[in-house]
């Protein structure tokens, strides 16, 4: 049952990652009215994710590689950890959750050092990190079949994770590619 409820969670995870879908016209209420409404709540429920201090969510931007490790490290329930990548403040509020999930060795750093925070977070830098975190979880998936299209424009590694995340069914295609 915890494995199912992680899953859940790097799902939700991977689709705050990516909400785009949320127009003025579905928003009633709040920011998260509408589109994802329940996995958004939820997820603020359990504590994954946390609004801006005006009480918006804010759905509809980018997320960042810190944001998006500070999502996971609390899905996970990572302890708190420091390093000392070169561009990550160690009075960051997001520090001690990039370096949780460096540590755990879900999400990783560049050659030189950098971690690169406020980066907005890539499809396939999302795959790669649910990835890691199924492998750190020791989570078992079944596997089923897909074909995408666009497979020639990422590395080996991205694409071995993309593969992964749509094997495994935590993403889909979009527009008959995966972007």
């Amino acid at each position: 049952m915890i494995y199912i409820k992680k899953i859940t969670f790097l799902v939700v995870m991977f689709t705050l990652a990516f909400s785009m879908l949320l127009t003025t016209e579905t928003a009633k209420a709040d920011d998260i009215s509408g589109n994802l409404e329940a996995e958004m709540r939820e997820a603020v429920q359990r504590g994954i994710l946390f609004g801006y201090s005006e009480g918006e969510f804010r759905p509809e931007e980018q997320v960042t590689r810190g944001q998006f490790a500070a999502f996971m490290s609390r899905a996970l329930n990572l302890p708190t950890s420091s390093g000392s990548f070169i561009d990550v403040r160690q009075d960051s509020k997001l520090a001690p959750s990039i370096y949780a999930v460096a540590k755990a060795g879900i999400m990783i750093g560049g050659l030189d050092n950098t971690f690169n925070p406020d980066a907005p977070i890539t499809r396939g830098q999302v795959s790669l990190t649910i990835q890691n975190a199924l492998t750190y979880s020791e989570m078992e998936l079944k596997p089923s079949r897909i074909d995408f299209t666009d497979a020639n424009s990422m590395t080996s590694v991205t694409l071995t994770a993309v593969f992964n995340a749509i094997t495994y069914q935590i993403i889909s295609g979009y527009d008959e590619t995966i972007n």
